[in-house]
């Protein structure tokens, strides 16, 4: 089917802790277009983030295999942590929201009380 799903009960998880906030370590990654050493300059470039950068933001999810001295990334972890920016974006967003209403009526109440003024 081309799909992946990884078990994901509640039933068989335990230490649940919700994600602290995301946005500002998120911001900090370095996303980059790259070739692997293997590859040909005329194959086609990869992109993604570097595994020991990756690591210092979210040790979560990259892993070492000291053995092969390979560092390896757990992309689809990646998803949760931007669904996690998401939600905090969206709290933004909704808080200026307020704040330009809030604004917008008090010019509105300003225009008006300068209107009456003789």
């Amino acid at each position: 089917t081309g799909t992946f799903n990884a078990i994901s009960d509640s039933r068989l998880k335990k230490n649940i802790q919700g994600v602290t906030p995301v946005l500002p370590l998120l911001m900090q990654l370095n996303p980059t277009y790259y070739q692997f050493n293997w590859q040909q300059p005329n194959e086609q470039r990869q992109i993604g983030l570097l595994a020991q950068e990756a690591y210092q933001l979210f040790p979560e999810l990259v892993s070492y295999n000291k053995e092969k001295d390979l560092y390896k990334m757990n992309y689809a972890g990646f998803s949760t942590v931007a669904i996690k920016a998401i939600q905090e974006q969206q709290l933004m967003i909704e808080n200026q929201q307020k704040q330009i209403e809030e604004l917008k009526a008090l010019v509105t109440q300003l225009l008006k009380q300068q209107k009456n003024q003789p």
